[in-house]
């Protein structure tokens, strides 16, 4: 997985504004990437016709969910919303033995609930039992994990450059670039970029580097 970049982002309930405002940056370049949907859009169907995107799911195993009661019926109602995902990442990264057998049997293959910050190198790894097997993929950067990074007023490109494996997880919410994301969520975030997707994604794939450069090391899950 050495100097490959996939680029996941967690829907998290964003509205379909800010969801259309990522895509639009996404689509004319052709740029690969995983969306872990929480809710039904009309854009996932806009997301399907595109053979460089792929849809998985981002279920809520939080007590008081809207997905659900329960691990099974969360995981179901994810499904339908998106029955042809084959990858997870489960919200706040809950997750238990229970359910990874779960989104087994449910036909997942795939899950990314193990996050990483600034590991250099990723391996992954599958997780068997009884026959059965879903590859775990960690990740290493996350937007809003910086927000808590104190003395920093912005995050470095150079950041991710070093790190031989590049998995990147944004949240559409903090992309958009008129939001306030200060306001959002969290009253301790210290800093918020303008444009963390045209600074550290579409500025990399566009910029000095020239996109055909890296453009096949881009891939999804």
């Amino acid at each position: 997985m050495n100097n490959n970049l996939i680029l996941t982002f967690d829907l998290d309930w964003c509205n379909d504004e800010i969801l259309s405002y990522v895509l639009d940056k996404l689509i004319p370049n052709k740029v690969p990437a995983t969306f872990f949907v929480t809710h039904d859009t009309r854009l996932l169907h806009t997301i399907r016709k595109y053979d460089f995107f792929e849809l998985g799911i981002h279920p809520n195993f939080n007590s008081g969910s809207s997905h659900g009661d329960n691990y099974k019926d969360v995981i179901d109602y994810c499904l339908h919303i998106v029955p042809e995902a084959i990858s997870s990442r489960s919200h706040g990264l809950n997750i238990s033995s229970n359910i990874l057998i779960y989104m087994m049997e449910k036909g997942i293959k795939i899950d990314s609930s193990i996050f990483m910050p600034d590991a250099k190198n990723i391996d992954n790894f599958y997780f068997s039992i009884n026959g059965l097997k879903i590859l775990r993929c960690p990740y290493n950067w996350e937007d809003d994990y910086w927000f808590y990074q104190e003395g920093i007023t912005k995050y470095r490109l150079s950041d991710i450059m070093e790190l031989n494996s590049k998995i990147l997880n944004f949240h559409p919410i903090y992309v958009h670039s008129s939001y306030d994301g200060t306001k959002y969520a969290r009253n301790n975030i210290n800093t918020r970029p303008e444009n963390m997707l045209d600074d550290i994604v579409y500025g990399y794939l566009t910029g000095e580097l020239v996109i055909k450069k890296i453009k096949d090391s881009l891939y999804c899950f």
